[in-house]
Order: structure tokens, then sequence, then C-alpha cells
């Protein structure tokens, strides 16, 4: 600690023995009378490191948050899952029960998610009961551009013919077939007019999955259906081992009410 020096005698101070070695004088201040005890500029001083404290706070805090991705404002308060949001999807569905899960929320520094959704019973067409499986998936990545992994994992089906070793039982020569996609998908198309970038992945006709990018959020919706059997005993199957009279699971008809959902998901983040 700096303690304001003390008043020597009169006499040493006039012959400047007594002064302390750090005096400070403003310029253009009148001189001090011999004798008189010179005074620290507190105020001044104070005001001074104040305004380094405040520096230094937003010089961490710019530091900390550096140059992520633009997240939009968007915000992960509660659950994104709410009657409102879902409504253009639950629309869509044939009348039924409606049971909603509850929301896994998980915040970090560079990442923060949301997963949450709905299961809709559709009509009874007896002896099948159809159901709808609603998955949303929210994040926001606060500290790296997801848009690279996001190409990654949506790009267009390729495919290629890699060797397989004698240890799987091919011989030399022997190649497969490898399938590259989302999510074991076989069908990425690219959507218009929705974020920065979205794709439909619609390889299976029971499970549709629409993701968007926009800045540092990555948004899916998934909608999936399933049959179940309401009789006692066993369904009939055919010679091809499909389940004979079984109800249609498609669900590309609800890619509209897809869309739209994710459009309120995004107006309510």
């Amino acid at each position: 600690m700096i303690s304001e020096p003390e008043q020597g005698d009169g006499a040493n101070d006039a012959e400047g023995g007594g002064g302390s070695p750090y005096e400070v004088v403003a310029a253009g201040a009148p001189e001090t009378a011999p004798g008189a005890r010179r005074r620290w500029p507190w105020k001044w001083i104070a005001a001074t490191a104040a305004l380094t404290s405040v520096l230094w706070a937003a010089g961490v805090r710019a530091a900390d948050r550096g140059d992520g991705p633009d997240l939009h404002g968007y915000r992960l308060a509660s659950s994104p899952c709410t009657p409102t949001t879902l409504k253009p999807l639950l629309d869509a569905f044939p009348t039924g029960d409606r049971t909603g899960t509850p929301a896994d929320l998980r915040r970090g520094s560079a990442l923060d998610q949301a997963t949450c959704g709905v299961l809709a019973t559709g009509a009874n067409t007896d002896p099948w009961l159809v159901q709808y499986d609603v998955t949303v998936t929210v994040e926001l990545h606060k500290k790296t551009d997801p848009a690279v992994e996001f190409a990654d994992r949506n790009h267009p089906t390729t495919k290629a013919s890699d060797p397989v070793p004698d240890t799987f039982g091919g011989g030399p020569g022997y190649s497969s077939t490898i399938m590259v996609s989302a999510d074991s998908t076989d069908h990425v198309v690219p959507v218009a007019h929705l974020g920065d970038k979205a794709y439909l992945l619609d390889g299976l006709p029971s499970r549709q999955t629409l993701t968007v990018l926009r800045g540092g959020a990555v948004l899916t919706v998934e909608v999936s259906a399933s049959e179940q059997w309401t009789h006692t005993g066993h369904p009939s199957v055919d010679s091809s081992g499909h389940f004979v009279g079984a109800p249609d699971l498609s669900v590309d008809r609800f890619h509209p009410a897809m869309t739209a959902t994710v459009k309120r998901l995004m107006d309510a983040l």
C-alpha cells in the first residue's frame, strides 16, 4: 500500500530534503509555496484505474467471444417443442392422441443443444394403428462455424467401391458398394429458400428428415411412422415378407408441414 508521504519540518522542506521523490504536478499548475505539502491527485488516479479495469474486462469478454458464428439472436431458454411451433405438423397428422416428450436441454461454453418431440397417434384403421414420431433437434454453435460439418454430414449420396480383405470371405478383387450420406439414408435433396442451407433426407418412405443451417444454428425436424398390430395373434405376411393389409407409412406428404414447422421454430428461438 502506498501511503501519503509525511510532512517534514519546514527547514528540510525548504531545502528540498523532505519532499517526496514521486511528487506529481499538473501542467500549468502554480508552484507550491516552500514548506507546503504537495498532495497526490487521488481522484485522477482512481478514475484512471477504473477506466483501465473497464477496458480490461471488455477485452476479456471480447477474447472469450472470439469470432464465433452468427447465431442471429437464437437462444435456448426453454423447450423448442410447443403446440404453436409444431402446429403445422400436428394439424397435418390424422386425428388422434398427442404425447409430448420433455426437452433435453444442454448448455455449454461452445454449444447449446436441445432435443424434444411429440408422439402422435393416427386414425385407427382396424386392425392396425399408425403412430407418427416427431423429433426436433436444435444446436447453437457459439465458437466454431458448423458449416463444414453440416456439408459433410448432409452431402448428396455417392457410391464407392472398396476392396474387402480376404477375412470377409470375398477373396482377392472382391469389392462392396458403400452408400455414403447422412444418417444412412440414400437420398439427399437440397431445399431452397430456407436458412443458409437446407436438405431433405428421404431415404426411407417412413422416415423423413429436414435439416437447416443458419449461421451457427443447426435445426432438424424428423418425422417417422410406424404401425402397430391391435389384434391378438400375428398378422399375415405375403410371399415377400410384407404384412398383408398394412397401412401406408409414407410420410413424404408431410414435407410442406415440416418446412412450415422449421420456419416457426426459427421465429420462436
